[in-house]
């Protein structure tokens, strides 16, 4: 397994939604961050559906939403859980 590299990430969530491209780094390594403390809150034991990405973008758009300085627009949220968790299954995959 490879490891989680923040700024790869950031650059492949940018390579694959376009809209992440008018989005600060920052902005976006808090969603990344966020998906994150989504994933620790579950239980070891919490079904597969837990991690899909329509329900962890629902609790991302919701945090980033309390965020004032955040600008991730809701509407592009989605796009980019699905991305981070594209990114992640890369770090499973063989060097």
């Amino acid at each position: 397994m490879k490891e989680f590299e923040e700024s790869d990430a950031i650059n492949y969530i940018k390579g694959h939604v376009e809209a992440a491209r008018n989005y600060a780094d920052d902005d976006i390594l808090l969603l990344i961050d966020t998906v994150f403390e989504y994933d620790e809150s579950q239980p070891d034991d919490a079904p597969d559906e837990c991690f899909e990405a329509e329900r962890v973008a629902e609790y991302v758009a919701r945090q980033l939403k309390r965020d004032a300085d955040c600008a991730i627009s809701a509407e592009h949220v989605l796009d980019m859980v699905r991305a981070e968790q594209a990114y992640e299954d890369t770090l499973w995959e063989e060097e």
